[in-house]
């Protein structure tokens, strides 16, 4: 039986669709491997800040930018309102990491009173390019300028939208979307006290 190339095309995009639907769900579980995480240095208000500073506490780490139309304002207010659920004592034990990836505009000052809007508690840093390039890669995401030349600043930043958790001992013990369940997000919390 000879098969119509419309039909050979339908075929090849149905496996594709479904190859990439799993491919996606896949991800987003995303298996921690041994070398996923790790420390960096970034640059804050104060100077330069390590991973290895807030050892003792745990950190849920996010990378974004403070320009940021929208994925970044939506996700640090759903964590703030998750940290304001805990008990006093639970969420002095918890700081919050806003990375930005915005090496072009964004200086370790306005990174940090951006961060510090969503949350009192929360640390704010940047860096050159190649420092960012590193922590990114350290925690398996990224990011991608894009031109907008009709815009105010003439470029958006594509970039992941998950938490990092990471614990006392510095290590990465679970990453998750931020649109996961509440519970969800809140049980990953809970595991860095």
């Amino acid at each position: 039986m000879k098969l119509s190339p419309l039909k050979v095309a339908l075929g090849a995009l149905a496996f594709f669709s479904i190859t990439t639907v799993a491919l996606y769900f896949g991800i987003e579980k995303m298996n921690l491997g041994p070398k996923m995480g790790g420390d960096f240095t970034l640059s804050g208000k104060m100077g330069a800040v390590s991973l290895h500073d807030f050892k003792g506490k745990g950190v849920i780490l996010y990378f974004g930018y403070t320009r940021c139309p929208d994925v970044c304002p939506v996700s640090l207010s759903r964590l703030r309102g998750m940290l304001k659920s805990l008990p006093e004592k639970a969420s002095e034990k918890i700081v919050p990491l806003f990375v930005s990836v915005d090496y072009r505009s964004d200086t370790p000052a306005k990174v940090d009173e951006y961060a510090k809007f969503f949350m009192e508690t929360a640390v704010g840093l940047t860096g050159t390019k190649e420092q960012i390039n590193h922590a990114v890669s350290l925690y398996g995401t990224g990011y991608q300028f894009e031109e907008t030349p009709k815009s105010a600043i003439g470029y958006t930043v594509q970039h992941g939208d998950r938490f990092y958790f990471i614990n006392p001992r510095g290590k990465l013990v679970s990453t998750l979307p931020t649109t996961s369940p509440t519970s969800e997000l809140k049980s990953a919390i809970e595991s860095l006290l």
